[in-house]
């Protein structure tokens, strides 16, 4: 039942969504399970399988529309259990006029995508699979008009887990309006913000399949697929989606379609009890917000409390159909507010920001309420001068206190942290509102260089056939990703700008890390100016000290040998300190996305062989990140939450597990995507 209020509350925050969809040959009112029942009748479009461009769970099959008078649905098959998997991105175009010049040449998610004329979508369906339940929270609509806008999720989304798979969409059709025919094209695609279509449920041969492990080929998408809008009787009953308490005695009930006025505002038509049907709370008015929400009003709730909601069949749609006995429940939550504290602790250096700003997955009403769209962006300030939940002035501990509407734990909330000019600098932090506890949230910037560092890198090409230029790209200025031959970080083996001796096979260049830059450097070489020296998504890593080296003293790392990797590299000891026999530290940040830090300490008599891996929830081994003979010392890697084969992993709870020759330890970790 969790499940319902969930889905309810994006429903509430989102009453003016837009959503798009599709106008079919069937009529009537399916169940919302991703199965595509005999209301659909067959389907509007069909593929076939093992096209998905390598990705299973990019594979479409076919497409299934229908309406009834108020709704839209449509429910698409996928070749794969994305429920296990756990990871999918789906997208359907709208076309509703047919003009020519009409409509977007270009993606609301800028993946490589395009559209032609005469069929240029009005309107962007947006879905992703990564963190059950599966509800609207997992969808986005745009509205072209000159440009993307986002405008919310769906009305409803069920997703079913089998081979294969399917995913249902319910759209108000008010909400786009009511054209007689439309044309739609569904497609999938994948991680990367520039990555193209995998594949389209449409009529061939129209059919776009993205080349297997080409990712950056534009995709041409035509919206060829011709759907009708159908008129007839609603006999269909009517369904109770869902409930949620806006205040400590009001309730919103929202059904799947209008309601009739008379019935539906009727209080003695609802009960409302504990959970074991005791009775709680009476209902006192009821009153229609809009055709399909109707609001409660109630005896005082009591916070966190798990309430049960019944409504009687005497309630009935426009067509007189009484509600649905088999859907007419929800349950929901005894309204309450918790007190949150955002903190960012710029402590670790002293190149201290000038302060900073927050945002999060909630509404810019007072109390905050959950809400996917992070409140459309709205930035709160943070305070350093002992007011808004700051404890001391002055001390680079920036907090404020924000009041959040409990939710039983129903939604994983999140925020972020921006500069002051609203500049992102990290977040995605996930957080959890169960009950009226207070609770603080602490963020740590990473520490920054307090001078300029000049960095000496070598590599051990003796092994390669050299092609000109020998490159290193990495995520820091001055290195940046460039994979090629123009990449003007060029190493050398002339015995000049790091380089020892010429002629060696050892090539080397140095470079100067500014003032104010983050100690924690990923990087890799090329040969020949191409991503070549370590497989995809891993990187090597170093840190800056800034403590013992400067441009007169430059840090000179150990030479790496080109296309292997020691796995880790070791840090200076910590106070000292040392564990007997060794410990796996808690790694940072958990939850994480994209990255996480892992530190592990080894006090050892003699060298040991040393394994770090990552296994998921089956117990199967996903990632091995190290695995070498070690010495004493402390040492770190990060994580970057993909696979062996670098293919990014969906979203869940990990093991992270340390083998120190016949003995363990192991840790949980959360990725979120």
């Amino acid at each position: 039942m969790k499940k319902l209020a969930l889905s309810l509350s994006l429903l509430i925050a989102w009453s003016l969504i837009a959503t798009c969809g599709v106008w079919a040959e069937g009529f009537g009112t399916p169940t919302m399970d991703g199965i595509p029942d005999g209301v659909y009748g067959a389907s509007e479009a069909s593929d076939p399988n093992t096209d998905g461009g390598g990705n299973d769970n990019m594979d479409l099959l076919n497409l299934y529309v229908c309406n009834d008078a108020t709704y839209w649905y449509f429910c698409f098959t996928i070749d794969d259990d994305i429920g296990a998997t756990n990871w999918g991105k789906y997208v359907i175009y709208i076309d509703v006029d047919g003009m020519t010049g009409s409509g977007a040449t270009s993606d609301a998610w800028t993946r490589s995508v395009t559209s032609t004329d005469p069929h240029l979508p009005e309107y962007g369906l947006y879905s992703w699979v990564d963190s059950p339940p599966y509800d609207p929270n997992h969808t986005q609509f745009w509205i072209y008009s000159g440009g993307w806008s986002m405008s919310g999720g769906v009305d409803a989304a069920a997703l079913n887990a089998a081979v294969p798979s399917g995913i249902e969409w319910k759209l108000d059709k008010s909400r786009i309006g009511s054209p007689d025919s439309l044309w739609c094209e569904v497609w999938s695609t994948g991680g990367g913000d520039s990555d193209n279509a995998r594949d389209t449920s449409n009529d061939p041969p129209d059919d776009w399949n993205g080349p297997e492990g080409v990712w950056d080929s534009l995709a041409v998408i035509d919206l060829s697929t011709l759907v009708h809008y159908v008129t007839g009787a609603d006999t269909s009953k009517p369904q109770v989606l869902g409930a949620i308490a806006t205040d400590s005695t009001h309730v919103d009930v929202t059904f799947n379609e209008a309601m009739d006025t008379t019935s539906a505002t009727d209080p003695s038509n609802y009960s409302i009890f504990f959970e074991g049907k005791q009775e709680s709370l009476t209902v006192t008015g009821a009153d229609m917000l809009v055709p399909n929400i109707v609001q409660l009003t109630t005896d005082q709730q009591t916070p966190g409390v798990f309430y049960y909601l019944e409504v009687s069949s005497a309630v009935t749609d426009l067509a007189a159909n009484g509600v649905d006995p088999f859907h007419s429940f929800s349950n929901f939550i005894g309204f309450g507010v918790a007190q949150v504290t955002f903190i960012v602790a710029d402590t670790a250096d002293n190149n201290f920001s000038d302060g900073y700003k927050f945002k999060g997955s909630w509404d810019t009403n007072q109390p905050h309420a959950y809400d996917p769209s992070w409140g459309l962006g709205q930035l709160y300030d943070m305070y350093d001068d002992g007011t808004n939940g700051d404890d001391v002035p002055g001390d680079h501990i920036w907090k404020r206190t924000l009041q959040l509407v409990i939710d039983g734990g129903a939604n994983n909330w999140e925020w972020g942290v921006t500069t002051l000019a609203g500049d992102w600098i990290d977040g995605n932090w996930q957080f959890m509102v169960v009950d009226i506890s207070p609770q603080s949230l602490t963020y740590i910037p990473p520490a920054l260089t307090e001078q300029d560092v000049a960095v000496v890198f070598s590599v051990d090409m003796s092994a390669e056939t050299v092609i000109m230029p020998v490159i290193i790209s990495g995520d820091t200025e001055p290195l940046n990703w460039d994979w090629s031959v123009n990449n003007p970080d060029t190493l050398n083996d002339e015995g000049v700008n790091g380089d020892v001796a010429a002629g060696d096979d050892i090539w080397s260049i140095t470079l100067v890390f500014p003032l104010g830059t983050r100690k924690r450097v990923e990087y890799k070489f090329g040969n020949g100016g191409a991503d070549n020296d370590l497989p995809f998504g891993v990187n090597r890593i170093f840190f800056i000290d800034d403590v013992n080296h400067s441009v007169a003293n430059p840090q000179v790392l150990p030479a790496d040998t080109f296309g292997i990797l020691t796995g880790v590299e070791p840090q200076n000891h910590i106070g000292g300190m040392h564990p007997k026999g060794f410990a796996l530290l808690p790694n940072y940040p958990n939850p994480f996305n994209p990255e996480t830090v892992i530190g592990y300490r080894l006090n050892l008599e003699e060298p040991t062989h040393v394994s770090l891996m990552v296994f998921n929830l089956l117990g199967q081994q996903v990632r091995t990140l190290m695995s070498s003979g070690q010495s004493s010392g402390e040492y770190q890697v990060i994580w970057d939450g993909r696979d062996d084969a670098g293919i990014p992993l969906a979203s869940g709870v990990y093991f992270l597990r340390l083998q120190v020759g016949t003995a363990g330890q192991t840790r949980k970790m959360v990725l979120t995507r």
